[in-house]
């Protein structure tokens, strides 16, 4: 037996006791995963998810089994996605990367889509699970990738402020799909962020973390006019040389990490019903692109699409 709906307040729940169209429900809430069973008992499974701007949240409860991505079925992408899990109730195994941990309840754990991972659990559970692009932490991949299938438990810190704030999400997923909804996911990445930044510490190469200490002074000043490497390396007491060849060293330029943090600022406006009624135009001036034409031409070669029909579009 299979009920999928999506509620009144467009949040899809999909409930079944047959394994395949529960594997079926997990692929479309996440990406292809293959789902196994035990082959004795009864299964019963159900996802209730929602969604707003780059941002699911899904609430899974079930029956053990593990799930698995393998690696055939990962994508070739430059960007992929993080899948953040709080496990409620229940024990799970997550692995990726080399590395596992032993989930208990509370326990919150970090893994990536674009690459192969298995999730297990050996007996009746509840999770939520929020999924974003790989970009919206804003961190350096090499130091997010370091916290992989690790194990964040109850130690003090911000754990315990991001731990509360997902596990009461689901009971909010019709918030999702309204005015506050864009707002709730951005603000929600910015405190998973923030959660990585700090279990990450601070980098040992002391010319990344200047880097680092830099976009985190650019993150605060998206919206001045004036903001430009030379204004950058100013406050930083290097020369614009200097901080040009820092980034390099980082496979980046500063212009371009400026650029796409001021489109991402951009898109996220867009999206928000809040401001519907502000023109596109004052929408990109906010964010530093003087520009209209400009601004459409990189909105475009970023997105896919032009801004104005962003609006137009689900989030």
């Amino acid at each position: 037996m299979k009920q999928t709906t999506r509620t009144a307040d467009a949040h899809a729940v999909s409930t079944t006791r047959d394994p395949g169209l529960f594997a079926q429900a997990v692929t479309a809430a996440f990406v292809p995963l293959r789902v196994e069973r035990p082959q004795h008992g009864a299964f019963w499974g159900r996802l209730r998810s929602g969604r707003a701007a780059d941002l699911s949240v899904t609430e899974v409860v079930a029956q053990p089994h593990r799930v698995v991505r393998e690696p055939e079925g990962v994508p070739n992408e430059v960007d992929g996605s993080y899948k953040l899990s709080l496990l409620l109730a229940g024990r799970a195994i997550i692995a990726q990367d080399g590395r596992e941990a032993v989930l208990s309840p509370g326990d919150l754990t970090l893994y990536e889509t674009n690459r192969p991972y298995l999730l297990e659990t050996d007996e009746p559970f509840s999770m939520v699970v929020l999924m974003f692009p790989r970009r919206g932490l804003g961190l350096p991949r090499h130091r997010v990738d370091e916290l992989t299938a690790v194990r964040m438990g109850g130690e003090a810190g911000v754990a315990d402020l991001v731990r509360p704030f997902v596990a009461r999400l689901p009971m909010h997923l019709a918030d999702l799909d309204g005015p506050a909804g864009v707002r709730i996911a951005h603000s929600t990445v910015e405190l998973v962020s923030t959660l990585v930044a700090e279990r990450a510490g601070p980098s040992p190469d002391p010319r990344r973390e200047l880097v680092e200490r830099c976009k985190r002074w650019m993150e605060d000043r998206l919206s001045h006019p004036d903001l430009a490497p030379g204004s950058v390396a100013a406050a930083h007491f290097v020369s614009t040389r200097q901080l040009h060849a820092l980034f390099h060293e980082q496979g980046e330029t500063v212009s371009g990490w400026l650029r796409g943090r001021r489109l991402e600022r951009c898109r996220a406006d867009l999206l928000d019903p809040a401001l519907s009624n502000q023109p596109v135009a004052a929408i990109a001036s906010h964010w530093g692109f003087v520009d209209p034409t400009h601004f459409s031409r990189l909105f475009r070669a970023t997105y896919g699409c032009p801004p104005r029909s962003l609006r137009t579009r689900p989030a």
